[in-house]
C-alpha cells in the first residue's frame, strides 16, 4: 500500500469528526501512526479499471449496434427501440465509473476519506447492470421457454428467477445509499491514529443473496440453448 507524505494537507494531518449538527469538523493531531495505512490504491484501483473494461465493453456494444443499424429495414420498431435502450445505458454506465474515477483521483486526491467513500454514481452501478441485461434476459427466457417446449414450470422459475435478479440489486442501492461510509472509514482513521486495529466485518446473508441470486438465470440461459445445440445438429442435415 503506498504512503501518504504530504504534513500540509488537511485531510491527511488532521482528523475529521462529525458534530452533532451533522457538519464535518477537523481536529489536529499526531499523523506518523496512521500516515501508512491510507493507501488509496486499494479503492482508486478497482475504479480505475473498472471504468476502463466498461469503456471497452460499451465500443463492443455500440459496434455492434452499428452492424445491426446498417442492415435493420426490414426489423420491428421494437427490436430498433431495444437496440438504442441498450446503447444508451452502455454509455451511462462508464459514464457514471468515470465520475467515480474524477472524484476520487482528482477532486479528492490526498483524501482518504472523500476519495474512498463511493458516491452517487458508483452506487447506482447495480441497478444500471440490471437495465442494461433485463431485456435480453427477457428475451432469452421467451426463447428458451419456447425452446423446452412451453413447460409451465419452467417459465414459473425463470420469472421468479428474472423478478429477484431485479428486485435485489433494488435492494442493494437502498442498502448503500442508507450506509454512512464517510464515517466508517473516518472510524478507521481515527483507530489508525491511535493504533487501534479495525474491527472485522462478516459478510451477511444478505449481501451473498444479492449477487448470487442474480447469476441463477444467466447460468441457466446459458446451459440451456448448449444442451439442444447437439440436437438441432441432428435435426439440421
Amino acid at each position: 500500500m503506498g504512503n501518504f507524505q504530504s504534513v500540509n494537507h488537511p485531510t491527511t494531518s488532521q482528523i475529521v469528526s462529525r458534530t452533532m449538527d451533522g457538519t464535518l469538523t477537523t481536529s489536529p493531531t499526531s499523523t506518523s501512526s496512521h500516515l501508512q495505512f491510507l493507501g488509496i490504491a486499494p479503492f482508486a484501483g478497482p475504479n480505475l479499471l473498472g471504468a476502463l473494461i466498461q469503456s471497452f465493453e460499451t465500443g463492443i456494444i455500440f459496434g455492434q449496434a452499428m452492424r445491426f443499424w446498417s442492415r435493420s429495414q426490414r426489423e420491428s420498431v421494437t427490436v430498433k427501440t431495444c437496440v438504442a435502450y441498450v446503447v444508451v445505458v452502455s454509455f451511462l454506465r462508464p459514464s457514471f465509473s468515470f465520475l467515480e474515477v474524477w472524484n476520487g483521483l482528482v477532486l479528492n486526491f490526498g483524501d482518504f476519506v472523500g476519495a474512498s467513500s463511493p458516491r452517487w454514481g458508483s452506487k447506482f452501478q447495480p441497478i444500471m447492470n440490471v437495465l442494461l441485461v433485463a431485456p435480453l434476459e427477457g428475451l432469452l427466457i421467451w426463447r428458451c421457454w419456447l425452446l423446452t417446449g412451453k413447460p409451465t414450470v419452467l417459465l414459473v422459475i425463470f420469472v421468479a428467477a428474472y423478478l429477484a435478479s431485479i428486485a435485489f440489486p433494488i435492494v442493494q442501492v437502498h442498502e448503500v445509499f442508507s450506509a454512512e461510509f464517510e464515517l466508517v472509514f473516518i472510524g478507521i482513521t481515527s483507530n489508525l491514529a491511535k493504533n487501534i486495529k479495525p474491527p472485522s466485518y462478516q459478510l451477511e446473508p444478505i449481501l451473498v443473496c444479492l449477487h448470487v441470486i442474480p447469476e441463477v438465470p444467466d447460468v441457466a440461459l446459458s446451459t440451456i440453448p448448449v444442451d439442444f445445440f447437439p440436437i438441432m445438429q441432428e435435426r439440421c442435415p
